[in-house]
């Protein structure tokens, strides 16, 4: 089944793989996430080295320009949460680089403009995921129903909302986890920083 893509892992949260002179860019606290494509690599190695293949899941969010790097290099499916509204941009994927990488990947939402979504009304939270799910399928042309929570963030109603909106797995992160409904689809991250980038085993 589908669903063993991603249940009952380990998932790994990346964001961005630039060298040190990339960075300009990137505000604070992106930069602190940011590691070097060869570290992530040597992370990969590493976890390949000590554990089950099938024992865990890399996602990357935010749809960075390195996503397209990371994607090349990976044999394994990986999710790549994608910010549509930076789709484009400086520093980011176009259009042509995600639908790419769908052929390989999975492509998930990772909101409209990654806002905090507890601080905003149950229709701004709809248009939030509904229409990030639907520019994504139309651009990768298959269904959207991955989730990552921008910050990791969610309440109830972000739950009711993106599962009344098609969304059947909802990534958060382990800093943010509450217990609402046991959603068994509801699952947890870890995220991968400059300080956590030695400690991923």
């Amino acid at each position: 089944m589908r669903e063993k893509a991603f249940l009952n892992k380990i998932v790994f949260g990346y964001h961005s793989l630039f060298p040190r002179n990339q960075l300009h860019f990137l505000d604070e606290s992106q930069v602190s996430y940011n590691i070097k494509f060869s570290q992530f690599i040597k992370q990969v190695t590493i976890l390949k080295k000590h554990h089950n293949k099938n024992s865990f899941l890399i996602t990357f969010d935010d749809g960075f320009q390195t996503d397209y790097i990371a994607a090349r290099f990976l044999k394994d499916e990986t999710i790549f949460f994608i910010n549509v509204s930076n789709i484009g941009k400086h520093g980011f994927l176009n259009e042509a680089q995600i639908k790419e990488i769908s052929d390989k990947h999975y492509i998930g939402s990772h909101s409209l403009s990654h806002c905090d979504l507890t601080k905003l009304t149950r229709s701004e939270i709809h248009k939030e995921l509904y229409r990030s799910k639907v520019k994504l399928e139309t651009l990768v042309n298959n269904e959207v129903d991955l989730l990552a929570f921008p910050y990791g963030k969610y309440n109830c109603t972000c739950l009711e909302v993106a599962q009344n909106v098609g969304y059947k797995y909802l990534f958060n992160t382990e800093i943010y986890n509450i217990d609402i409904n046991n959603n068994k689809n509801r699952i947890n991250r870890i995220l991968i920083n400059t300080c956590a980038c030695r400690t991923v085993v």
